[in-house]
Parts: structure tokens; sequence; C-alpha cells
């Protein structure tokens, strides 16, 4: 997709990866739309980049309904970055219920609401493209994030069955498996008590440092231009990535040729 000119809505986007891929885009001609819940630092960003902010909790599910209305009743939005999402860190008994809808909410449920809100609009143009900001969590088990892991499970594999739905349709996905980013979120996972011995047997095996969000923000906007499926960081995860896939990807070419809209 050639990005001068595209709208780009970008969730979480006050600060980290999502500030980050703001700036890219913006950088590559792209007018940002940006969605985070603290008003503050997506209006400073937004009059920086020349876009405009949408103030919203994606946790909150009378907000997230109709939000792609709101964002495009200012201009049709070309592309969509699930970036927002949430941690929780500790064993699943000790877990708050409440924490558990929380994190399902914005880490699932409202990637493809808003999916399923933009993609009408997407499909008629026919052109389009939503990214889901994913982890390496979904495709290993992590010891004390049992809910994060699952959330970010669905959202890959859903992603996958959506990619199925829009055969045809000229919309394409791209799905990001990340490791630990350099924010505060990857700070919180890198330095949880309860994952100490957890990291320290990753790191005797070889396991690379938290990734740079710049780096992060640079390859989703590839991604975009290029209409890639997969960004996975870092690199060197690349093969246990495709071992993942590989179900999703025999699925794909079996059913080769068939359209389900």
């Amino acid at each position: 997709m050639e990005l001068r000119n595209k709208r780009v809505l970008i969730t979480g986007a006050s600060r980290g990866i999502g500030a980050d891929a703001a700036r890219r885009f913006a950088e590559a001609g792209a007018t940002v739309a940006l969605a985070a819940r603290s008003a503050g630092p997506i209006e400073a960003l937004a009059d920086e980049l020349g876009g405009r902010a949408y103030p919203v909790d994606l946790a909150d599910a009378a907000q997230v309904a109709g939000f792609i209305g709101r964002v495009e009743a200012d201009g049709a939005l070309d592309v969509l970055v699930n970036n927002a999402g949430v941690e929780d860190i500790g064993l699943l008994t000790d877990t708050d219920e409440a924490a558990i809808d929380q994190l399902l909410a914005l880490n699932v449920a409202t990637p493809f609401k808003l999916a399923g809100q933009v993609l009408p609009g997407m499909i008629e143009r026919g052109a389009g493209h939503i990214v889901q900001i994913s982890s390496l969590a979904a495709l290993s088990p992590i010891p004390a994030m049992v809910v994060y892991t699952a959330s970010k499970a669905a959202l890959t594999h859903g992603t996958g069955s959506l990619e199925l739905e829009l055969r045809g349709t000229g919309v394409n996905l791209t799905t990001v498996h990340l490791g630990i980013i350099e924010t505060d979120m990857g700070e919180n996972v890198n330095s949880a008590e309860v994952l100490t011995e957890y990291f320290a047997r990753l790191n005797k095996m070889g396991s690379p440092g938290p990734i740079d969000p710049d780096e992060v923000a640079r390859s989703i906007v590839d991604a975009v231009a290029k209409d890639r499926r997969y960004v996975i960081l870092p690199k060197t995860a690349a093969v246990f990535a495709g071992l993942n896939n590989a179900p999703r990807r025999i699925t794909g070419a079996l059913l080769k040729g068939m359209k389900f809209r």
C-alpha cells in the first residue's frame, strides 16, 4: 500500500510503540488518527504530526461501540493498527477476576470489534489494512501470565481466521509477534519477581535483550507498505513462530481459491 495521503488509526498511541508508529506513518506521508485513554499525550502528538486525537477508554465496551464511526466522521480510514493492550503478571490464583475481564476486553474483544467496525468501508472501497499487535507469548506459554498469553493466542488465531474471510476483498492483515519491548510494560514483565528464574533461564540460552519500540514501529510501517502478513521481533524467533503458524498456513493452502463473501 502506498501510504502517502492515507489515513491511519493507531490505538494505544500515547507512548511506546503506538507513539513511535504514529511518527513513522506520518513520516511516510500518512495522516494519523490517535486513540488512547490519556487525552493530553495524544493531543500533543497529534499537534506535532498534523493529525487528530480521539481520547477513548478502549476497555469500556460502551466507548468502543461506534468508535470507528466517530473517527471516520473526519475521514475514511485506510489502516487500523490495533496496538492498545495491557499485561497482568501473577499466578492465576492471585489474579482478580475484574482484571481478567478488563484484560480480555482490551486485548481480544476490542481489536475484533474495531476491525468489525472498520471493515465494511474498507471492503466497499476494495482496499485497506489492519495490523494486530500480538506477542511471542501467543506462541509459547509463560508462567504467571496465564490470561495475557491466552489473550494474545486468541488474537493471533482469530486474525488467521479473519484472513480467510477477507480473501479477494483487497483488505490485508498483518500480525505482529513481539518479545520484550523497551517500554514500561516490557520493564514490568522483565522485572517481575515471579518471573526471575524464567528469564534467567532464557538469558542463559542466549535470549536477546529488549527491543527498541522504534524498530517495531519501522517494521510495522514497512509491513503495511509491502502487504506483509507477519512481523516477528526479535528475528531470532522466526523459526519458532513459523512452526506455530504452520497449521494456519496449511489450512490456508487447503482452502486456496475459496472465498467467503
